[in-house]
Protein backbone atom coordinates (compact mmCIF):
# COMPACT_ATOMS: atom_id res chain seq x y z
CA UNK A 1 0.00 0.00 0.00
CA UNK A 2 0.96 3.68 -0.50
CA UNK A 3 1.73 5.82 1.64
CA UNK A 4 -1.16 8.42 2.32
CA UNK A 5 0.75 11.82 1.73
CA UNK A 6 -0.81 15.23 3.25
CA UNK A 7 -1.22 18.34 1.08
CA UNK A 8 -0.96 20.30 3.60
CA UNK A 9 2.15 22.24 4.11
CA UNK A 10 2.28 22.14 7.94
CA UNK A 11 0.27 23.72 11.06
CA UNK A 12 1.78 27.45 10.13
CA UNK A 13 -0.48 30.20 9.82
CA UNK A 14 -1.54 30.49 6.15
CA UNK A 15 0.55 33.52 4.28
CA UNK A 16 -1.81 35.96 1.98
CA UNK A 17 -1.61 35.80 -1.10
CA UNK A 18 -0.49 38.42 -3.98
CA UNK A 19 -3.87 39.79 -4.20
CA UNK A 20 -4.47 40.58 -0.32
CA UNK A 21 -1.23 42.29 -0.19
CA UNK A 22 -2.22 44.47 -3.19
CA UNK A 23 -5.43 45.65 -1.44
CA UNK A 24 -3.80 46.18 2.25
CA UNK A 25 -0.87 47.94 0.43
CA UNK A 26 -3.67 50.08 -1.34
CA UNK A 27 -5.91 50.72 1.92
CA UNK A 28 -2.75 52.12 3.65
CA UNK A 29 -1.48 54.31 0.86
CA UNK A 30 -5.32 55.72 0.63
CA UNK A 31 -4.72 56.35 4.94
CA UNK A 32 -1.81 57.70 4.31
CA UNK A 33 -2.71 60.50 1.63
CA UNK A 34 -5.74 61.36 3.81
CA UNK A 35 -3.33 62.23 6.58
CA UNK A 36 -1.25 63.67 4.40
CA UNK A 37 -4.10 66.22 3.65
CA UNK A 38 -5.58 67.27 6.26
CA UNK A 39 -1.93 68.34 7.82
CA UNK A 40 -1.46 70.24 4.36
CA UNK A 41 -5.13 71.34 4.85
CA UNK A 42 -4.42 72.29 8.65
CA UNK A 43 -1.02 73.81 8.21
CA UNK A 44 -2.83 76.29 5.08
CA UNK A 45 -5.37 77.54 6.99
CA UNK A 46 -3.01 78.29 9.86
CA UNK A 47 -0.66 80.16 7.72
CA UNK A 48 -3.61 82.03 5.99
CA UNK A 49 -5.38 83.34 9.31
CA UNK A 50 -1.90 84.79 10.42
CA UNK A 51 -1.44 86.33 7.13
CA UNK A 52 -4.98 87.57 7.34
CA UNK A 53 -4.63 88.63 10.82
CA UNK A 54 -1.11 90.73 9.71
CA UNK A 55 -2.44 92.40 7.14
CA UNK A 56 -5.40 93.42 8.47
CA UNK A 57 -4.93 94.65 11.88
CA UNK A 58 -5.42 97.80 13.08
CA UNK A 59 -2.61 100.05 14.17
CA UNK A 60 -3.14 102.87 16.86
CA UNK A 61 -3.03 106.08 15.45
CA UNK A 62 -0.26 108.52 16.89
CA UNK A 63 -1.08 110.59 19.05
CA UNK A 64 -1.64 114.48 17.37
CA UNK A 65 0.37 117.05 19.68
CA UNK A 66 -1.21 119.90 22.11
CA UNK A 67 -2.96 122.47 20.36
CA UNK A 68 -0.34 125.39 20.15
CA UNK A 69 -0.04 128.65 18.08
CA UNK A 70 2.34 129.15 15.07
CA UNK A 71 2.88 131.76 13.29
CA UNK A 72 4.41 132.37 10.20
CA UNK A 73 4.67 134.58 7.61
CA UNK A 74 5.66 134.60 3.50
CA UNK A 75 6.99 137.00 1.40
CA UNK A 76 6.93 137.47 -2.49
CA UNK A 77 8.81 138.35 -5.07
CA UNK A 78 9.61 142.08 -5.60
CA UNK A 79 7.92 142.97 -8.87
CA UNK A 80 8.82 146.29 -10.65
CA UNK A 81 6.83 148.61 -12.66
CA UNK A 82 5.92 152.13 -13.20
CA UNK A 83 3.53 154.22 -11.94
CA UNK A 84 2.73 157.81 -13.37
CA UNK A 85 5.66 157.63 -15.19
CA UNK A 86 8.54 156.55 -12.10
CA UNK A 87 9.83 153.14 -11.10
CA UNK A 88 7.58 151.65 -8.61
CA UNK A 89 8.18 148.10 -6.45
CA UNK A 90 5.99 146.24 -5.06
CA UNK A 91 6.24 144.00 -2.28
CA UNK A 92 3.40 141.46 0.00
CA UNK A 93 3.55 139.81 3.33
CA UNK A 94 1.82 137.23 4.42
CA UNK A 95 0.91 136.60 8.05
CA UNK A 96 -0.85 133.56 8.85
CA UNK A 97 -1.60 131.26 12.13
CA UNK A 98 -1.10 127.95 10.98
CA UNK A 99 -1.05 126.03 14.55
CA UNK A 100 -4.00 124.77 16.20
CA UNK A 101 -4.53 127.70 19.14
CA UNK A 102 -5.24 131.08 19.07
CA UNK A 103 -2.28 132.88 18.97
CA UNK A 104 -2.64 136.55 20.96
CA UNK A 105 -0.26 139.53 21.17
CA UNK A 106 0.89 139.24 17.62
CA UNK A 107 3.43 142.06 16.12
CA UNK A 108 4.57 141.75 12.66
CA UNK A 109 7.16 144.84 11.44
CA UNK A 110 8.02 145.31 8.22
CA UNK A 111 11.16 147.38 7.75
CA UNK A 112 11.44 148.83 4.34
CA UNK A 113 14.62 149.48 2.43
CA UNK A 114 17.06 152.32 3.16
CA UNK A 115 15.04 155.42 0.96
CA UNK A 116 11.99 154.08 -0.16
CA UNK A 117 9.06 155.65 0.72
CA UNK A 118 5.14 153.92 0.42
CA UNK A 119 3.15 155.50 -2.12
CA UNK A 120 0.34 153.19 -0.80
CA UNK A 121 -0.65 149.89 0.69
CA UNK A 122 -3.53 147.38 0.71
CA UNK A 123 -4.42 145.88 4.13
CA UNK A 124 -6.66 142.18 3.52
CA UNK A 125 -7.20 140.43 7.12
CA UNK A 126 -8.96 136.93 6.43
CA UNK A 127 -11.48 138.03 9.08
CA UNK A 128 -12.48 141.00 6.99
CA UNK A 129 -13.02 144.38 8.49
CA UNK A 130 -14.00 142.91 12.04
CA UNK A 131 -10.73 141.93 12.68
CA UNK A 132 -9.01 143.92 15.39
CA UNK A 133 -5.72 144.81 14.51
CA UNK A 134 -3.46 148.15 14.46
CA UNK A 135 -1.03 149.87 12.50
CA UNK A 136 1.92 151.70 13.44
CA UNK A 137 3.35 153.57 10.48
CA UNK A 138 6.66 155.27 10.40
CA UNK A 139 8.95 156.12 7.26
CA UNK A 140 11.05 153.41 7.02
CA UNK A 141 9.13 150.74 9.02
CA UNK A 142 4.88 149.32 9.75
CA UNK A 143 3.98 147.38 12.79
CA UNK A 144 0.98 145.58 12.83
CA UNK A 145 -0.22 144.27 16.01
CA UNK A 146 -2.80 141.83 16.31
CA UNK A 147 -4.12 141.01 19.89
CA UNK A 148 -5.32 137.77 18.93
CA UNK A 149 -5.13 135.85 16.04
CA UNK A 150 -7.14 132.65 15.23
CA UNK A 151 -5.94 129.38 13.93
CA UNK A 152 -6.02 129.45 10.21
CA UNK A 153 -6.59 133.47 10.44
CA UNK A 154 -4.37 135.50 8.01
CA UNK A 155 -3.55 138.74 6.92
CA UNK A 156 -2.21 140.15 3.56
CA UNK A 157 -0.16 143.70 3.14
CA UNK A 158 0.74 144.66 -0.26
CA UNK A 159 3.42 147.96 -0.55
CA UNK A 160 3.55 150.00 -3.11
CA UNK A 161 7.33 151.78 -2.55
CA UNK A 162 8.71 154.33 -4.65
CA UNK A 163 12.32 152.62 -5.06
CA UNK A 164 14.61 152.55 -7.75
CA UNK A 165 16.68 149.34 -6.66
CA UNK A 166 15.15 146.04 -5.69
CA UNK A 167 15.50 144.96 -2.07
CA UNK A 168 13.75 142.56 0.26
CA UNK A 169 11.75 143.92 2.84
CA UNK A 170 13.12 143.06 6.44
CA UNK A 171 10.00 141.13 8.26
CA UNK A 172 9.91 140.11 12.28
CA UNK A 173 7.03 138.41 13.49
CA UNK A 174 6.89 137.05 17.23
CA UNK A 175 3.49 136.72 19.60
CA UNK A 176 3.14 135.91 23.15
CA UNK A 177 5.64 132.70 23.60
CA UNK A 178 6.18 132.23 20.10
CA UNK A 179 8.59 133.21 17.37
CA UNK A 180 7.50 133.49 13.99
CA UNK A 181 8.92 132.12 10.93
CA UNK A 182 9.26 132.03 7.25
CA UNK A 183 8.03 129.68 4.90
CA UNK A 184 9.50 129.43 1.67
CA UNK A 185 6.37 128.50 -0.30
CA UNK A 186 2.17 129.11 0.87
CA UNK A 187 1.76 126.97 3.62
CA UNK A 188 -0.38 123.88 3.57
CA UNK A 189 -1.88 121.76 6.63
CA UNK A 190 -0.03 119.24 7.34
CA UNK A 191 -1.60 118.73 10.95
CA UNK A 192 -4.76 117.27 9.39
CA UNK A 193 -2.65 115.11 6.10
CA UNK A 194 -0.53 113.77 9.12
CA UNK A 195 -3.26 112.86 12.03
CA UNK A 196 -6.32 112.51 9.34
CA UNK A 197 -7.33 109.05 8.23
CA UNK A 198 -4.83 107.28 6.09
CA UNK A 199 -5.72 104.87 3.13
CA UNK A 200 -5.13 101.47 4.27
CA UNK A 201 -5.00 98.78 1.27
CA UNK A 202 -6.31 96.08 3.63
CA UNK A 203 -9.49 95.14 1.95
CA UNK A 204 -8.08 93.09 -1.15
CA UNK A 205 -5.38 92.02 0.77
CA UNK A 206 -7.16 88.97 3.30
CA UNK A 207 -8.62 87.94 -0.34
CA UNK A 208 -5.31 87.97 -2.59
CA UNK A 209 -3.96 86.08 0.29
CA UNK A 210 -6.32 83.71 0.77
CA UNK A 211 -6.44 83.07 -2.81
CA UNK A 212 -2.99 82.20 -3.30
CA UNK A 213 -3.11 80.00 -0.36
CA UNK A 214 -5.80 78.05 -2.33
CA UNK A 215 -3.75 78.21 -5.46
CA UNK A 216 -0.86 76.40 -3.76
CA UNK A 217 -3.50 73.38 -1.81
CA UNK A 218 -4.84 72.89 -5.43
CA UNK A 219 -1.42 72.96 -7.24
CA UNK A 220 -0.50 70.23 -4.01
CA UNK A 221 -3.47 68.12 -4.93
CA UNK A 222 -2.65 67.96 -8.92
CA UNK A 223 1.18 66.90 -7.79
CA UNK A 224 0.00 64.32 -5.73
CA UNK A 225 -2.50 62.83 -8.25
CA UNK A 226 -0.12 63.30 -10.69
CA UNK A 227 2.44 61.11 -8.64
CA UNK A 228 -0.44 58.29 -7.81
CA UNK A 229 -1.40 58.06 -11.37
CA UNK A 230 2.39 58.01 -12.26
CA UNK A 231 2.81 54.91 -9.75
CA UNK A 232 -0.51 52.94 -10.91
CA UNK A 233 0.68 53.13 -14.53
CA UNK A 234 4.56 52.07 -13.75
CA UNK A 235 2.84 49.42 -11.58
CA UNK A 236 0.72 48.27 -14.35
CA UNK A 237 3.75 47.71 -16.80
CA UNK A 238 6.17 45.94 -13.88
CA UNK A 239 6.99 41.99 -14.23
CA UNK A 240 4.79 39.99 -12.43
Amino acid sequence: MRPLTSNTAGCGAVKPGKGELEIMSDADSKWSNRLVWMVIAVVVSLLGQVAVHYLTREHPAPTPPSPRPELVYGLTDPIQSELDGRPVVTHSVLLLNDGTLEAEDVRLSVAFPSGAKVIRAKIEPSGGPTVDYKVTKRPDMWLFTFPTLNPKESCLATFTLDARTIEPLEVRLRGKGENGRRFPAPPTNLTAIAYGPQPRYTRYAAIIVQAVLLGVLLLALVVVWLRRRFRKLTGAHLPR
